[in-house]
């Protein structure tokens, strides 16, 4: 497959929680990380939109059935050349140089999406101000970026969601690719993976320019 000097490194799966919350969804999300894989993808993010639930306390709840999925599906695929880590907007960040130099890893994010997440760094930085712990001119692309909980940037995001997008990693996704699937992923296959991949090695990347 050609790549035009494309790499496929970091992946970007955005779903709804409807993906997961079916037996038959998450047990055939697994069933392609193989091929991820062996697809070249060093890091697989995948982040659940929470949408149906309004209240707070009823998000939690939900999330917390859905990582308990996640932890189910993955302890019973016992693969042990695969990372795989549940962040819901609690565990901290994630050191990207640990993961790149660790073996294929897989990370569910089912915490805040990108706005939420950028006004929680800046709230947290005019307190800083504030107290004199730091100073405006602090603030920078390199400040932001290194207070992420994800400081990756992927090269492609594969949405569930047909032509809905996710404000999920909005800093890091600026430049990355977008496809969209025309399925439910209960139905996904290695051969929608695999279009999926063709189509982003035949594009001509410009990264803004």
């Amino acid at each position: 497959m050609k790549d035009g000097g494309n790499r496929l490194k970091t992946l970007l799966l955005t779903l709804n929680e409807s993906d997961l919350l079916s037996s038959d969804g998450i047990e055939n999300l697994f069933s392609r990380f193989l091929f991820i894989r062996d697809s070249g993808v060093k890091t697989l993010i995948i982040h659940v939109d929470i949408l149906s639930a309004a209240e707070t306390a009823d998000k939690d709840r939900l999330i917390h059935f859905l990582g308990e999925k996640v932890r189910s599906a993955f302890q019973a695929q016992g693969d042990s050349s695969m990372n795989c880590l549940i962040l819901n907007g609690e565990d901290g960040g994630v050191d990207s140089e640990l993961l790149l130099a660790g073996v294929f890893s897989v990370l569910f994010s089912l915490g805040p999406g990108g706005r939420a997440e950028l006004k929680n760094i800046l709230s947290a930085f005019i307190e800083d101000c504030k107290a004199e712990k730091t100073q405006p001119a602090d603030m920078t692309q390199d400040y932001i970026f290194s207070h992420l909980a994800l400081p990756f940037t992927p090269d492609l995001i594969v949405s569930s969601s047909k032509n809905k997008l996710s404000d999920f990693m909005i800093w890091q996704t600026v430049y990355s690719e977008y496809y969209f699937m025309d399925k439910e992923v209960s139905r996904w296959t290695d051969s929608d993976l695999k279009k999926a991949f063709g189509a982003f090695y035949s594009r001509d990347r410009r990264y803004g320019v």
